[in-house]
């Protein structure tokens, strides 16, 4: 099995020090600093490695733990390695747990690590949603969900003890980038299975539409702008979710034809 390791880095000298003692200088790297994501996708583009295994370079994951995922990765099309909540602060925790129950709702699997950077995929299978991932921190959650909405399998092992940073300092902010997870997961979803978003929206104001006529009606002897505009607006929406839902279909049919 030949295996590339790709360690998206900035300003982990340090840690990359200890992580990988072989490497006395980096061969590959950017001009200046264009994302988390976009390095990851650079390192993909030119790992020779059949597959691939992604992780930070703060030492969460040790590296002892490759083994596990790359054994898993026999039997799935990705492998991640999800992280027990310890030695995570409260905040992170807290995010990491919404961001889960939601993108489960979303693709209707349970997730235990969205945003885990330890992770293990074959390089073709990776290569086929690159053009999806944002150059951002957020490219794990994009890649788990194209995946899974792709109808590819997905396993997680679980790593009971995650080390705390050992040098430098997060470049992620939560309330930024957790702004941004939630877009993006959105923007997926909307992407491979648009009902999903769509249709609880209209379901929504069309409740809230039929809610205000029914109080107009009683109140007022008839209809007025705010329900009629509101039912407008939901079955605008009913119906744009259905156009995009073809659309979405069309697009898989001709790709996986």
């Amino acid at each position: 099995m030949k295996v590339s390791v790709i360690i998206p880095a900035y300003n982990e000298e340090d840690n990359l020090k200890e992580l990988i003692p072989e490497i006395k200088k980096i061969d590959i790297s950017h001009p200046y600093n264009i994302g988390n994501g976009a390095a990851v996708k650079s390192g993909a583009r030119t790992a020779q490695g059949d597959y691939l295994v992604f992780m930070d370079a703060d030492f969460q994951h040790p590296p002892t733990e490759i083994p596990r995922l790359l054994d898993a990765l026999k039997e799935y099309n990705l492998v991640v390695g999800a992280r027990s909540g310890r030695n995570l602060s409260f905040r992170r925790t807290l995010l990491n747990k919404i961001l889960n129950s939601l993108a489960g709702f979303l693709v209707n699997k349970k997730i235990l690590d969205l945003t885990s950077g330890f992770r293990a995929i074959r390089k073709e299978l990776f290569l086929e949603f690159i053009h999806l991932l944002p150059n951002t921190f957020s490219y794990p959650s994009t890649l788990t969900l194209a995946v899974f909405k792709a109808g590819y399998s997905v396993k997680y092992e679980l790593i009971p003890e995650i080390q705390r940073r050992k040098k430098g300092k997060s470049k992620i902010n939560l309330f930024k980038d957790g702004i941004l997870f939630l877009s993006l997961c959105a923007r997926m979803i909307i992407l491979f299975d648009p009902l999903k978003v769509f249709l609880p929206v209209s379901l929504f104001l069309l409740t809230l539409g039929f809610i205000f006529a029914v109080y107009q009606l009683i109140t007022k002897g008839g209809l007025f702008g705010a329900s009629i505009i509101t039912l407008l607006i939901g079955i605008f929406i009913f119906f744009f979710g259905f156009l995009a839902d073809q659309i979405a279909a069309l697009r898989r049919e001709i790709k996986y034809k």
